[in-house]
């Protein structure tokens, strides 16, 4: 299994790589749908709709988010980020809350339900970042994976030494406080570094970070709440997404295909990093 999830990883890397290389951001909008109908087909299998259910629901958020790009909305700004990251860091904190025994008492049907329109704006906020520019983008995808690695191996050498409690053990055992300031640390660092780069080595026609733009005078007061949110959203992310899939049985899951699986988990963390990048 950890052969062919390496395989898969290295398959999708080159053809990101090649989407994004791209001058028009068509063939990443077309991407980004495809993986966008994968998680969704994934999402469903985890919520125990399998074979033509799964696929009927896969191709529902294909046909989604084809009607959101027909209609111009990848490429104009769109009013109601905030309203989504509202409903965001609310809901996925009463998920939190009840933990894996109340989450799992909700109807299969409903946990459906509330992850599709999810994964849509997931979507949606990934190709507008795109339309802003590469720069933007790979900063706010690179922020959950500086704060997973970060927390991982803060939480290997750490993990339990400064904080008794665990973060969420009826979610994520494992997890720790520690991990969760080392990925905050990791998160700053990477913020750091990527102002750095955009100030001295950017050429002027890239886009701006997500870093840069958040810790831009002139951003205030819209951008103030990404100022101290986006180092905490990663592990926020994290814990939704493996709260979301605590329900199936382990051969449920294990049994899906490791390129939906890795579409589902990009999508579910990536989202909550991705404010509204119209400045």
């Amino acid at each position: 299994m950890l052969r062919q999830r390496v395989i898969t990883a290295l398959i999708m890397l080159a053809v990101l790589v090649a989407a994004l290389w791209s001058a028009s951001p068509t063939p990443f909008f077309a991407l980004a749908l495809a993986m966008m109908a994968a998680a969704a087909w994934e999402w469903a299998r985890l919520n125990g709709t399998q074979g033509a259910g799964a696929l009927v629901v896969g191709a529902f958020m294909l046909a989604a988010c084809a009607l959101t790009w027909r209609a111009g909305w990848a490429t104009e700004p769109f009013a109601g980020w905030w309203l989504v990251t509202a409903l965001w860091v609310v809901l996925g904190g009463l998920m939190i809350a009840a933990g894996v025994p109340g989450w799992s008492r909700l109807p299969a049907s409903l946990r459906l339900a509330l992850g599709l329109p999810a994964l849509w704006a997931a979507w949606l906020a990934v190709v507008q970042s795109r339309v802003v520019g590469v720069n933007y983008l790979m900063s706010v995808l690179s922020l959950v994976a500086a704060a997973d690695i970060a927390a991982y191996f803060a939480g290997r050498a750490f993990g339990g030494r400064l904080v008794a409690r665990r973060l969420a053990p009826s979610i994520s055992p494992n997890k720790s406080w520690e991990g969760v300031f080392g990925g905050m640390a990791g998160v700053l660092l990477l913020a750091a570094l990527w102002i750095g780069f955009d100030r001295l080595v950017a050429l002027a026609d890239w886009s701006r970070s997500l870093y840069s733009i958040c810790c831009s005078p002139a951003a205030w007061p819209g951008w103030c709440w990404p100022r101290w949110r986006w180092p905490r959203s990663a592990w926020w992310a994290t814990l939704v997404e493996s709260l979301a899939a605590a329900p199936p049985a382990p051969r449920t899951r294990a049994s899906c295909c490791p390129a939906t699986a890795a579409c589902w988990t990009a999508s579910t963390r990536n989202c909550p990093p991705c404010p509204s990048p119209w400045r």
